[in-house]
């Protein structure tokens, strides 16, 4: 389950590179149809929903994988956002992998991701069911 949590973590993190890079665009640019920013919001839904990416060399993000699977398991874990403020901002804050959490035996990187994976998955159990007592 962890590994869909940081697959869905990284596809989300890049929509939201398209998402600020679009209200950037809309502050900076006040002449441009607005047809053509649903245009662009409908490649940030496309982006969401789509369960493949695209590289280009244009692209914002250097990587697919911001965060990578092998987080959980290393002695320093870190990011790749792309950007090196982000990630200098960023990876001094991540819990050291040095030590064991006393309750489970794993690294801290990988609690903190078994656990935000299952209340991720709580939230889309209760969507899920929300919707269809809506929907009947």
């Amino acid at each position: 389950m962890e590994t869909v949590f940081l697959y869905f973590l990284n596809k989300s993190i890049a929509s939201i590179w398209m998402i600020v890079t679009i209200l950037l665009l809309r502050i900076v640019t006040r002449r441009i149809p607005k047809w053509i920013y649903g245009i662009l919001w409908i490649m940030v839904g496309i982006r969401l929903l789509c369960p493949i990416g695209f590289q280009s060399e244009w692209s914002v993000i250097s990587s697919v994988h911001t965060v990578p699977e092998v987080i959980m398991y290393t002695a320093e874990p870190s990011i790749d956002s792309g950007f090196e403020s982000v990630d200098q901002w960023i990876n001094p804050k991540l819990p050291a992998g040095g030590s064991s959490d006393s309750l489970n035996g794993d690294k801290p990187m990988a609690a903190a991701i078994k656990y935000a994976s299952c209340i991720w998955t709580a939230g889309i159990a209760f969507l899920t069911v929300h919707s269809m007592v809506r929907w009947r």
